[in-house]
C-alpha cells in the first residue's frame, strides 16, 4: 500500500510538472526551455527507484514514454529502463537521413532485434552504421535496398554472424561472391530471401554451411539456376520446407 502511494505520489509529480513545462513552453514542447529544465526538478525526483520510476511509465502511452528522454539529461537516465522495455513494432524513418536517424535509433534501442529497412536508399554508408549500432540483431529485412553490393552484404555477415533471418530480395548487385562471405559468418540463418539478386548455381554450393539451420529459401527471379543447381541444393539442405523459385526460366519440375 505504501509503495502504491509513494508511486501514485510520483506519477502526480510528474504529470504536474511535464503540464508546466508545456504552460511554460507555450504548448511547443520542451526543446525551446533549454538548460532552465533541469533546475526546475522536483528536488526528490532522483532518489525515486527503478520500479517506482516503471510505475509511472506505465499510465503514460508510449509516444510520451518516448519523449520523456527530452526533458533532460536525468529524465533520460532515470527513464532508460522503461522505454527499453517498450515493444515497438513499426516506425516510419520517411524524409529523415537514414544514417541520423540510425544513430538515434541505436542509442534508445541498443537493444533492437528486428529491424526493416524495405525499401529505403539504404547505401554502404548506412550499413556501416548499422554493422556498428545494431549488434543484437537477428531479423534484418533490406529488401528494395537496389544500391547494396557484394561489399556491404560481407560486411553484415561479419558485423552480425548470429542473424537468422535476412532479406536482400531485388538487391541486384550481390552475386555468389557476396553470398560466399555473408555465410563464411552468418551460419545460423533459417530464412533467407535473395529474389533478383544475382546467384547461380556456383553460390548455391555456399548453402552447404547453413544446410543444418535453413528451413526458408526464396530465389525467385534468378534467372541464372539451373535444375542441376536447384537438385543438389535439395540434396544439401535437408531440413528446406520452403523454397520459391518464381521466374527461375531455367528451373524444371525435373530439379524437384
Amino acid at each position: 500500500r505504501g509503495a502504491r502511494a509513494r508511486a501514485g505520489g510520483a506519477n502526480c509529480r510528474a504529470c504536474s510538472f511535464r503540464q508546466g513545462v508545456q504552460q511554460r513552453g507555450g504548448g511547443g514542447g520542451s526543446s525551446s526551455l533549454g538548460g532552465k529544465m533541469e533546475a526546475d526538478i522536483p528536488a526528490g525526483f532522483s532518489r525515486l527507484d527503478v520500479d517506482t520510476l516503471a510505475h509511472v511509465a506505465s499510465f503514460l502511452p508510449c509516444s510520451e514514454v518516448l519523449g520523456l528522454d527530452c526533458v533532460c539529461r536525468e529524465w533520460a537516465c532515470a527513464f532508460r529502463p522503461p522505454r527499453l522495455s517498450l515493444h515497438i513494432t513499426r516506425v516510419s524513418l520517411r524524409g529523415t537521413p537514414l544514417s541520423s536517424a540510425l544513430r538515434a535509433f541505436a542509442r534508445r534501442f541498443p537493444a533492437l532485434s528486428t529491424l526493416s529497412l524495405r525499401g529505403s536508399d539504404a547505401c554502404g554508408r548506412d550499413v556501416g552504421v548499422l554493422c556498428t549500432s545494431f549488434r543484437s540483431l537477428i531479423s534484418l529485412d533490406l529488401s528494395g535496398c537496389d544500391a547494396l553490393q557484394d561489399a556491404h552484404v560481407a560486411a553484415i555477415g561479419a558485423a552480425l554472424p548470429q542473424l537468422q533471418m535476412l532479406s536482400l530480395s531485388g538487391c541486384r548487385d550481390v552475386s555468389d561472391a557476396g553470398l560466399a562471405a555473408l555465410l563464411a559468418h552468418c551460419r545460423s540463418l533459417s530464412s533467407l530471401l535473395l529474389g533478383w539478386c544475382d546467384i547461380s548455381d556456383f553460390g548455391l554450393l555456399s548453402l552447404s554451411s547453413i544446410s543444418t539451420s535453413l528451413t526458408s529459401l526464396d530465389l525467385s527471379g534468378c534467372a541464372m539456376l539451373t535444375d542441376r543447381g536447384v537438385a543438389a541444393l535439395m540434396r544439401r539442405c535437408p531440413r528446406l520446407a520452403s523454397l520459391q523459385l518464381e521466374g527461375c526460366r531455367e528451373v524444371s519440375g525435373w530439379a524437384l
